[in-house]
């Protein structure tokens, strides 16, 4: 009997400890937050700017527990978990797209986190539209001025966002767009013709945007740029073959070589007999620089600057053909007549034999992105002509002009290069000293430098730099040490 009653307690206590272990696990349920209501278009929020930004702190958390520790847990800053939680804006604009008139969207909100201070920025306002950073430009603002040239505002509701905005569109399957994202760059477009059963297009690669919404209105349009775009590959494509050079070229290349390829301008190679010539290094400070090896005929082979670069140019048909850096192959040379394009990964510039001068003449962009763009064309545009009897070469980009004057195309001393820039100006004279010597000087209001050559029958004898700053006088002349070596 008394075992039996030992038996029901004991049966008791487990029973009451099963309900307890039961109880204690089930989970509470928290009833979901009730959605806030949109706001359309708040003023942007004040934000206090953060002078001494402290770097995120992060630390490791040991766990103190023995036997089996669970892994070190990660501890952020405040300044960093805010910066992460308020990435998402809960009270930037909504945009409602109304059913009924279609609507075309250009969204293209720039970069509004500050990585540095772990902050954001404010949202721009219509004023700051006409600054370089949030003003519309580029590819952007040719496709949006494309679009209302093809589409009237009387068809299409156009808009601009360029604030962190929550696009509505109220059509059937609720396609939304966020672009609440501070942390993220949002650039693109949307386009709905306003039908509640119509799907959106959305996308960010904005060329021909003309052409993809005059699909999807039954149309056929083009955009207005594509007959120069057209054009400009054509042109690319012949550049990029070699018909035949003027013999003028050969004789000239080595000057071309050092001035538009390794833009390296210490030797003057337009005065030097390089015949039976193999190579030439210079040690500024007793230290070996640079080296110039050329072969039998006098042509620049390679370049070894003994700090940076090693260059090889490999030649067919007594001309340049290939300059190799480092090893890989990286520019590539055309001939036609008296103009000569050199190629790379990423564009095509080509140059015009003048005298004995080689003018840029054009530019092009060449890369993968330039043409899903449709704009391979550079922006400067180049004019070779002659002014009082200079040569000169003068090209723009925008609101930014550009002149070189040359005083003759033919090398003959002496030789004056005027070259202006805004308000600025800068003159390079090559000249005959008292001493014989052939003198280059380059001045500018902020630098000067001066190098003089002592040559004799073609061959550097001494060569001399120095240089100064302002109008200050001219330093000491440094000498510069030269080393032939003559093929046998």
């Amino acid at each position: 009997m008394i075992n039996q009653n030992i038996k029901n307690i004991l049966l008791l206590i487990f029973a009451v400890f099963i309900v307890g272990s039961v109880s204690a696990q089930k989970k509470v349920v928290k009833k979901p937050l009730a959605k806030p209501k949109n706001y359309v278009g708040p003023p942007p929020p004040i934000m206090k700017p953060i002078t001494e930004p402290a770097p995120p702190s992060i630390s490791i958390i040991e766990s103190k527990a023995t036997g089996n520790p669970a892994p070190p847990m990660i501890s952020v800053s405040p300044q960093e978990a805010k910066y992460e939680r308020e990435k998402i804006c809960t009270d930037c604009d909504t945009l409602v797209l109304e059913p009924g008139k279609p609507h075309m969207v250009i969204y293209d909100v720039k970069w509004m986190a500050d990585r540095e201070s772990r902050s954001y920025r404010k949202q721009p306002t219509k004023n700051d539209l006409i600054t370089d950073y949030y003003g519309m430009r580029g590819l952007v603002k040719r496709e949006w001025d494309e679009l209302q040239q093809n589409f009237p505002a009387n068809e299409i509701n156009y808009h601009h966002v360029y604030r962190n905005t929550f696009i509505k569109i109220p059509n059937d399957v609720k396609q939304n767009l966020s672009l609440l994202n501070r942390q993220e760059r949002h650039e693109g477009y949307l386009y709905w013709n306003g039908k509640p059963d119509s799907r959106i297009i959305q996308g960010t690669k904005m060329a021909m945007l003309t052409e993809k919404i005059a699909k999807a209105l039954g149309a056929t349009k083009t955009s207005s740029y594509y007959a120069s775009f057209k054009k400009d590959s054509l042109t690319v494509e012949k550049l990029m073959q070699t018909t035949r050079a003027d013999e003028t070229i050969q004789p000239n290349m080595n000057g071309f070589l050092q001035k538009e390829i390794l833009g390296e301008y210490i030797l003057p190679f337009q005065f030097m007999d390089l015949k039976n010539v193999s190579s030439i290094t210079l040690k500024p400070n007793g230290k070996e620089e640079l080296t110039f090896k050329f072969n039998k005929s006098g042509q620049l082979v390679e370049y070894i600057d003994g700090k940076d670069e090693h260059q090889i140019i490999t030649y067919k048909d007594n001309l340049p053909l290939n300059i190799s850096r480092d090893g890989k192959l990286k520019i590539h040379l055309f001939y036609q007549g008296d103009v000569v394009s050199a190629k790379d990964d990423y564009s095509l510039e080509s140059y015009q034999l003048i005298g004995k001068l080689f003018l840029e003449s054009a530019r092009y962009s060449i890369e993968k992105s330039d043409y899903e763009e449709l704009k391979i064309k550079g922006e400067r545009e180049y004019k070779i002509f002659l002014r009082n009897g200079q040569t000169c070469l003068d090209y723009s980009s925008e609101d930014k002009a550009t002149s070189t004057c040359y005083s003759n195309n033919q090398w003959t001393l002496p030789l004056t290069m005027t070259e202006t820039y805004g308000g600025d100006s800068q003159t390079k004279t090559l000249s005959i000293n008292a001493a014989g010597a052939l003198k280059v000087e380059n001045a500018n209001k902020y630098k000067s430098s001066k190098m003089i050559y002592k040559l004799e029958n073609g061959i550097i004898k001494t060569f001399h730099s120095t240089q100064k700053r302002g109008e200050n006088e001219y330093a000491e002349p440094k000498a510069i040490e030269v080393i032939y070596t003559f093929f046998k």
